[in-house]
């Protein structure tokens, strides 16, 4: 690790998931103003949802990557894969009250011959071996700092990122760098098959003024497709983003809009090392498929922050599109 000798992105089990877009063939602009849209309107959140979220799907054929595993060539991505897949990003910070963050393309290299490594090996790594085919050192010193996959490609891949699935991902940590409240820019490569997000490098000590100190997901409006079995929320106003926080007596409770108490369990609580400090849990019986609206109240209480104990209260707005 070059930056933050503490501080790790791990890694996503292979999903086996190949997966093309379908959306119109849009190269979109991945810096549209989408941080200036009003966040507590639902009519925005639709509108952010089908202009930003959709328009950003990816096909094949519009990856266009170039590269051939035969002959180890990791070859280039489209600009349309870039943008899109920045735009994926952007999309899932935006609706988290985020600023929007920015490509790094000396990161994009590396990235790049990551991905074909987990391409054709069949598998991912964060530390490659010397004995995988197509090794190249420099970019298998990368992998410790990068979120890795095996299994999808573009802004599918960011997703896989977001849902956290599986029990070695419980302390939703791709999850946690991709909505990392003091992010800059990432480094990004994929092939058909393989991704690599270079997430851990350069911060910035400014959060958006409007910024409530938490970074929740879901937050306040969501579409059904994107509400994920796991549910995260992060301290952003610590005197350091990887201490300053403690959920050690945390609680959670969750209500629907009647009133009646949600079911969950808390599956992972502070955590230093991995961007903000998080608290994980799992409620039970969420309604994902309604023909309308469904509101929960989620409150946290007895959260120690720099010192001082406490309490969130926010709503999530499950929408249909």
């Amino acid at each position: 690790m070059k930056f933050f000798n503490q501080l790790k992105c791990v890694l996503l089990l292979p999903l086996f998931i190949m997966t093309s877009g379908c959306g119109e063939n849009v190269t979109p602009d991945p810096q549209k103003t989408i941080e200036e849209s009003d966040l507590t309107d639902r009519d925005e959140a639709l509108k952010l949802y089908n202009e930003q979220y959709l328009e950003s799907s990816l096909s094949l054929s519009e990856l266009s990557w170039s590269g051939n595993l035969s002959s180890c060539d990791e070859g280039t991505i489209s600009q349309t894969a870039y943008d899109k897949t920045l735009q994926r990003i952007n999309y899932f910070r935006t609706i988290c009250g985020l600023p929007s963050v920015t490509w790094n393309s000396s990161w994009h290299p590396n990235c790049q011959k990551l991905a074909l490594m987990f391409d054709a090996n069949d598998e991912w790594s964060h530390n490659p071996p010397s004995s995988w085919s197509c090794y190249d050192a420099a970019a298998a010193d990368v992998g410790d700092d990068c979120n890795v996959s095996y299994g999808t490609f573009g802004p599918e891949s960011i997703n896989e990122w977001m849902k956290e699935l599986g029990s070695w991902n419980s302390k939703v940590i791709h999850r946690r760098w991709i909505l990392f409240s003091r992010a800059k820019d990432f480094g990004y490569g994929t092939t058909p098959a393989g991704s690599a997000l270079h997430c851990i490098a350069n911060t910035s000590s400014l959060l958006p003024a409007s910024s409530p100190g938490y970074v929740a997901y879901p937050p306040k409006f969501i579409p059904q497709s994107l509400v994920y079995d796991r549910w995260s929320f992060s301290v952003t106003n610590s005197v350091s983003f990887y201490s300053g926080v403690d959920f050690d007596n945390t609680e959670i409770s969750m209500k629907d809009a009647s009133g009646n108490e949600v079911a969950l369990t808390i599956i992972e609580r502070t955590d230093n090392g991995y961007a903000d400090q998080t608290i994980v849990w799992e409620p039970s019986g969420i309604e994902i498929a309604a023909s309308s609206d469904v509101v929960y109240t989620v409150k946290l209480g007895n959260v120690l922050v720099n010192g001082e104990t406490k309490d969130y209260e926010y709503e999530v707005t499950i929408f249909k599109p």
